[in-house]
């Protein structure tokens, strides 16, 4: 394999890199644009409780000896509110940390969908954007740079065909 690589010229090399990194942060704007449309979608098709942490739930994560990674042990938060109908839900967070990210008997707000009371999650600025926001600045480095290494290449006169990195 590195043997294909040293073979190459210098350009075919910065033609790979440019539309790898091209081509991989529009595909992740594209992501942070789908989180952040749903996000907001379910903000605006949600209702708010307030609820309460009742346990924080123990996730052992075991050890993988083949890359090296020691066993780990997650809490992930179980919390109570009550719905617009009067009925009283529990429900574990699907994200987990450690440390465990609430205290028990911590108040927390609530989002539940209109369409289904038992599924709320956590208000968590994170929680809730994180995964848009970092699929976003991943989009905002690599298209930028993608795009100027094409840029680069065809204002000295290469081909931009892809293609062309094989021959």
């Amino acid at each position: 394999m590195l043997a294909l690589w040293k073979k190459r010229p210098r350009w075919k090399i910065y033609l790979w890199l440019g539309w790898t990194a091209a081509v991989t942060g529009s595909v992740f704007l594209l992501i942070a644009i789908g989180v952040a449309t749903y996000g907001a979608f379910f903000l605006m098709h949600s209702s708010t409780a307030q609820g309460t942490v009742i346990a924080n739930v123990e996730t052992q994560i075991p050890a993988d000896p083949r890359n090296g990674t020691q066993a780990q042990t997650n809490y992930c938060a179980r919390f109570r509110y009550m719905s617009a109908g009067g009925v009283t839900h529990v429900v574990t967070e699907a994200t987990c940390s450690n440390p465990p990210s609430f205290k028990i008997g911590e108040q927390v707000r609530v989002n539940y969908p209109n369409w289904d009371y038992g599924s709320g999650q956590i208000d968590a600025f994170g929680d809730r954007w994180g995964f848009a926001i970092g699929f976003g600045l991943a989009a905002v480095v690599l298209t930028p740079i993608g795009f100027a290494l094409l840029r680069r290449l065809r204002l000295q006169g290469h081909s931009l065909d892809p293609i062309g990195f094989w021959d």
